[in-house]
């Protein structure tokens, strides 16, 4: 008789088997050995300057969960933006970062288009970028929570835009996640040198990955049969409906984010005794209001941001704001410290 951990070795072997990864003209090519009914080519490409490599883990994550799904998930990292496979109809084109602007303006007659952390196409249509799509492919646009280059908020805009067009083969998803937890958060040599600054890099990636994943796993789903819930569907609406506050703990990541209707972020400074929040719209006009109306500090306005950060040696009592007219901002620093 066989022993137990030889019998756990070969279930798992039948779930999983192997995966051969293998390099073809530069791309990266990562398929299962197990056979399924349900095969599916998966193309990546990739966000600007970053190596092909760093997306070989997320690939055999999604095939492994793929098989869980009983489908096989043939995933191709491509080196530019090109197509290694000649059947569309069976292939899903998937764009990280500035990939998914490329992966938005592609015509080609595609099961599906997959966007994460990247603008959906309202956005790009409002600038110089204008998407030149084909509107009957079926798109999903995935933004993480915690993306630092893009607002989860733009998916907002993007719902209005498809209520106006008549849209209905746009999904758009929030994710418990980052920018590039999917390339194991590790920064690119041009986000630093910008000085652009993703959330939670020194968070667990695998756990924030494995969320996408469960999005683009039950999204395939989906795309077969319409009755599926793709993940994080309520959490989206859930997300969307308010405005969150993030505290942000280091000044300088602080002094690069930028608030949104969905987004108001906070920088507390124990050593100094101030909190500074960063708040738009009607949400700071309701912060100030309450402020006016509940504090007993005096509030200032001042006239520049360079003022907001360091006019403080004098009025160590009072309470300065920033109104940024032109993009609605408010800023916001206070004397004390907001537990």
């Amino acid at each position: 008789m066989l022993s137990n951990k030889l019998l756990l070795l070969l279930y798992i072997y039948s779930i999983n088997g192997y995966i051969n990864t293998i390099n073809i003209n530069n791309n990266i090519n990562l398929k299962s050995n197990v056979n399924k009914n349900n095969n599916i080519n998966f193309l990546i490409w990739k966000g600007f300057s970053i190596p092909s490599k760093n997306y070989i883990e997320f690939s055999k994550s999604i095939i492994n969960e793929g098989l869980k799904k009983d489908f096989n998930i043939n995933i191709t990292i491509c080196n530019n933006y090109n197509f290694p496979v000649t059947d569309f109809n069976n292939t899903i084109l998937f764009g990280h970062s500035s990939g998914g602007y490329h992966c938005l303006n592609n015509n080609n007659n595609l099961k599906a288009k997959i966007t994460y952390g990247s603008s959906p196409k309202y956005i790009y249509d409002n600038t110089i970028f204008k998407i030149n799509n084909n509107k009957d492919i079926n798109t999903l646009n995935i933004i993480g929570e915690y993306d630092g280059f893009i607002s989860y908020n733009k998916l907002l805009d993007q719902i209005y835009y498809n209520i106006n067009n008549n849209l209905k083969n746009n999904k758009l998803i929030c994710s418990k996640s980052n920018h590039f937890c999917i390339v194991e958060n590790k920064k690119t040599f041009i986000s630093t040198l910008l000085c652009m600054y993703d959330h939670k890099l020194n968070s667990d990636y695998t756990i924030m990955t494995k969320d996408v994943i469960n999005v683009i796993i039950t999204y395939i789903l989906y795309l077969n049969n319409n009755k599926t819930k793709i993940h994080n569907c309520k959490y989206t609406d859930n997300i969307l409906s308010k405005n969150n506050i993030y505290e942000v703990e280091a000044y300088r990541h602080f002094l690069r984010t930028k608030p949104d209707l969905s987004k108001t972020y906070m920088f507390i400074d124990n050593f100094n005794n101030y909190t500074y929040i960063k708040t738009a719209g009607i949400f700071g006009d309701m912060l100030q209001d309450t402020l006016e109306y509940k504090s007993n500090k005096e509030i200032k306005e001042v006239t520049t941001t360079l003022q907001w950060l360091f006019k403080n040696k004098d009025n160590d009592n009072d309470i300065f704001v920033f109104n940024y007219k032109k993009k609605n901002y408010k800023y916001f620093k206070l004397p004390y410290i907001i537990k």
